[in-house]
């Protein structure tokens, strides 16, 4: 069984580093809408190109990185409409 690296995701880091250590990343940037040619790219740099807020793209990734964003985004005071919005793309 394929084993994924567990890396907490912050805004500096570079999308085409995250996919080679989790490739469902890639399954993730398809909600998003995303190209999978990264060019090496930030996070950051990502969602400001593509209009995505980054808070709410850094938590779905850390979910897929198996990390739970608990309170952190509630005391952000992010719309839960975001999250509902990417389960239903």
């Amino acid at each position: 069984m394929f084993q994924t690296k567990k890396t907490y995701v912050s805004a500096e880091m570079r999308i085409s580093e995250l996919i080679f250590e989790n490739p469902s990343f890639l399954v993730m940037m398809e909600h998003f809408n995303l190209d999978m040619a990264t060019q090496d790219k930030s996070v950051e740099q990502i969602c400001q190109e593509n209009r995505i807020n980054k808070e709410v793209f850094i938590a779905i990734a850390n979910l897929y990185n198996g990390f739970n964003p608990g309170k952190n985004l509630v005391s952000k005071g992010l719309p839960g409409f975001l999250f509902l919005r990417f389960l239903c793309i």
